[in-house]
């Protein structure tokens, strides 16, 4: 599934290429390329292509950026059910209508998919490119109408695009602040990429680049957890049932796991240092039983559009150091200051 996901995954980038040649910096990198992350989602895992709804979806994806904010209510009232929540209050009734707007797009693609595959579930147990819609339609009664089959594709496109393209907007200023280790990545893109997806596993550098970018900036700050049994740690003793917050943050910044925490190491990450990294001292994608499903799409996403916007482009910022960056947690981490990077096409 990964192998049909790259070459829409590769026309995003390639999209995105013609943008920045246009827009040379961007204001708020992080917006943008949240919005870009939403929009590659929704096009790969509907299976459609880049012309077919591709303005209203990306107006769509506009409006998802503020669906965090919204959503944040919810987490922060936790006596108020959702239900009164969405009827009641300002941001609850936001959300409600984000969810009614976006069903008409999912309802369109639905109708397509079922007049090109009659039966559609002869249609996945034989093809070798379904994508996630596919999926869902297989379902059957257990996902009964377009509303539900909305939640759960928003469910996974938030998810991916909030965390995605977080990572990808702190991994192209960390590239601008360190410009030696962007010459790197674009070194091994020109030795190594061409335009198949086992090109883009071979980007080992480039790779590492974006765990370092996870280690540094983890999207997700903090991962709930539930003991199942009594944890001894030392002083203390979580009680088996408690539920616990992980802070993946301070886990992947403290320097008792990692030497010199705030400085960007990519080299942590080589295939031939990983044996020297902690157990559990990285939790990226969180880890264990209930990691990240996503982390494989993710990667390859991220890869794709690192190689193809550092291959066309040398990247600048204003910013100096990683200590600049003034960070706030709402689900995922956020950055609070203006964030610009300039893009200037390699000659």
């Amino acid at each position: 599934m990964l192998k049909t996901y790259f070459s829409s995954q590769y026309r995003q980038s390639c999209n995105l290429i013609q943008e920045l040649e246009h827009l040379k910096c961007l204001e708020n990198i992080y917006e943008y390329f949240s919005q870009y992350s939403f929009t590659s989602f929704f096009v790969s895992t509907l299976g459609i292509s880049e012309n077919e709804i591709f303005g209203d979806l990306r107006r769509f994806g506009q409006i998802e950026s503020k669906f965090q904010d919204l959503l944040n209510g919810l987490i922060l009232n936790p006596f108020v059910s959702p239900k009164i929540w969405c009827k009641w209050f300002p941001a609850g009734k936001g959300v409600d209508k984000f969810i009614n707007d976006g069903i008409p797009y999912v309802a369109e693609i639905i109708k397509s998919k079922k007049k090109q595959h009659k039966d559609i579930l002869s249609y996945v147990e034989n093809s070798d490119e379904v994508c996630l819609i596919d999926l869902l339609l297989t379902v059957g009664n257990q996902i009964s109408n377009e509303r539900q089959i909305f939640n759960e594709l928003i469910l996974f496109a938030t998810a991916a695009s909030e965390n995605t393209g977080f990572v990808l907007a702190s991994c192209f200023i960390l590239l601008a602040i360190h410009p030696d280790i962007q010459e790197k990545v674009y070194k091994e893109i020109l030795d190594t990429i061409g335009d198949s997806y086992e090109d883009i596993s071979n980007l080992k550098y480039t790779e590492a680049v974006l765990w370092e970018t996870l280690r540094i900036f983890p999207p997700t700050p903090f991962i709930g957890r539930k003991c199942h049994v009594d944890i001894d740690l030392g002083d203390k003793v979580l009680p088996a049932g408690a539920s616990c917050l992980i802070s993946t943050y301070h886990i992947q910044r403290d320097p008792t796991n990692w030497v010199e925490p705030l400085k960007f190491d990519p080299a942590r990450f080589l295939p031939e240092n990983q044996f020297k990294i902690k157990p559990y001292s990285f939790l990226g994608f969180s880890a264990g039983s209930r990691d990240c499903i996503g982390k494989a799409h993710a990667m390859m996403q991220m890869k794709t559009t690192v190689a193809n916007v550092v291959r066309n482009f040398k990247i600048t910022t204003n910013y100096k150091s990683i200590e600049e960056l003034q960070l706030e947690s709402v689900i995922t981490m956020r950055v609070v200051n203006k964030s610009n990077c300039y893009f200037e096409p390699r000659k």
